[in-house]
């Protein structure tokens, strides 16, 4: 059974009767509103007490379409001025479509009340679908704050007719869970002197269920460069990568999982012909799983073996070769009223040889320092003591320029920062579509 609720964007004050005579006061608004039409949308627009702070945290939301659906309660751009915050976040189904998780944190005078609903969006739902199921659940969870506020007298409420067969799940799934999933793409570019192509393809098939966790992905590219010299030569740099990779996950309560993953593939970037990979792991969270999309706290532990067949001799003279690795991995991810926090760290050495590791560090952090300043800074710093994989020949200044293989180093490194400060008017709801394709020039 589906539920609609529809929130009227009009309040009549109570014992108000509704089929009044209108009065001269109102014959005389009714008069200066055909010669000020301003002043008529001025009172058509009129909302309820109720403040909304809407907070998309994974981004994509059409604010727009809401403030427009929806104007039975006060947008605002600020959070402090919020009598609501409404954050909204995201994770991907089983079936490849996407569940969205809104949880209604009252501030001020709702203090203390709260709520968290969510929806799920079909794989085959195309933005419009997507939109307004949002906009469906942002009603039923802001229902109540406006009853609170302006009592049920502001409320008109509709149910859907039971039993309807579009909204039953089906009695039988003939897939038994498995989605699969492929797309192929091309493009390419050039000049008199320079020529790009480039072709990509991937085939994804996964089976999840709230016990398993399946996946098996298979992606291949092909990217070919060709630049012409000052002397007349060509230099064509071409690089090919194939990757199978699958991983097979069991859950274990609401904290643990354990599973294998691994994969065949081949890297004329990295020199490696072929490459076997095979490493059980196990992985815990601080915080159960379904509260995911809010905050997650996760250590994974894996050890396995990876084989390499090398397209050319490395700089330990191999062609071929065996290794045993571990790996060690934590994350901390965070959405919260005050901003966002992404923290993940990883340490992999080989076994037999400790000697030969690599640790890595990486985030993004956006806080919200006061009103109207939002500051966003992130990056991740790599130290590499691992290589194995480089080739013995040395390059041409043509094959470092264009990156045509890995080249040794100790370290890498990438870092953003940035600050927004907004000011003014917070509780301007009016939208204008106009001119949104940008100017002539």
């Amino acid at each position: 059974m589906t539920s609609t609720f529809k929130v009227s964007n009009s309040i009549p004050p109570q014992g108000h009767n509704m089929f009044r005579v209108p009065s001269a006061r109102a014959a005389l608004l009714l008069v200066l509103a055909a010669f000020f039409p301003a002043g008529l949308r001025a009172q058509a627009t009129e909302r309820t007490s109720v403040s909304v702070y809407l907070d998309c945290q994974d981004g994509g939301c059409d604010f727009d379409f809401f403030r427009q659906e929806i104007k039975a309660v006060n947008w605002v751009r600020d959070r402090t001025a919020a009598d609501v915050h409404v954050l909204l976040t995201r994770q991907s189904t089983g079936a490849g479509g996407t569940q969205f998780n809104a949880a209604f944190l009252g501030l001020g005078r709702f203090a203390g009340m709260g709520d968290t609903l969510t929806y799920s969006a079909a794989p085959t739902a195309v933005d419009d679908d997507r939109r307004k199921g949002i906009a469906q659940l942002l009603r039923i969870g802001l229902v109540r704050f406006v009853a609170r506020a302006s009592g049920h007298s502001a409320l008109s409420i509709s149910f859907g007719a039971a039993g309807n067969e579009d909204d039953r799940p089906p009695a039988r799934d003939r897939w038994n869970f498995w989605v699969f999933e492929t797309s192929v793409d091309g493009f390419g570019d050039g000049d008199a002197n320079n020529k790009f192509l480039g072709l990509e393809g991937q085939l994804e098939a996964r089976r999840i269920t709230a016990g398993w966790k399946t996946t098996a992905q298979l992606e291949g590219n092909y990217n070919e460069n060709k630049f012409k010299l000052e002397d007349g030569s060509t230099f064509a740099n071409i690089q090919r990568n194939y990757d199978f990779e699958f991983e097979h996950v069991k859950s274990v309560g609401q904290y643990v999982a354990i599973g294998v993953t691994g994969g065949v593939g081949t890297s004329t970037f990295s020199n490696q012909k072929r490459v076997f990979k095979i490493a059980p792991a196990i992985e815990y969270n601080v915080f159960p799983y379904s509260e995911a999309t809010r905050r997650a706290i996760r250590f994974q532990y894996g050890i396995g073996f990876n084989h390499y067949a090398y397209e050319d001799t490395t700089i330990f003279f191999k062609l071929r070769e065996g290794v045993m690795a571990q790996q060690f991995r934590a994350d901390i991810t965070a959405k919260q009223p005050w901003g966002s926090i992404n923290v993940g760290s990883l340490f992999r050495n080989q076994v037999l040889d400790a000697g030969l590791w690599r640790a890595s560090i990486s985030g993004h952090v956006s806080v919200r320092v006061f009103r109207g300043l939002n500051v966003n800074f992130g990056g991740n710093l790599s130290s590499i003591h691992d290589q194995i994989n480089l080739r013995l020949k040395d390059l041409s200044d043509e094959e470092v320029l264009v990156r045509q293989s890995e080249r040794g180093t100790s370290y890498r490194y990438f870092g953003n920062f940035g600050i927004s400060y907004t000011f003014g008017s917070i509780f301007n709801n009016v939208v204008n579509p106009r001119f949104d394709l940008g100017g002539f020039f």
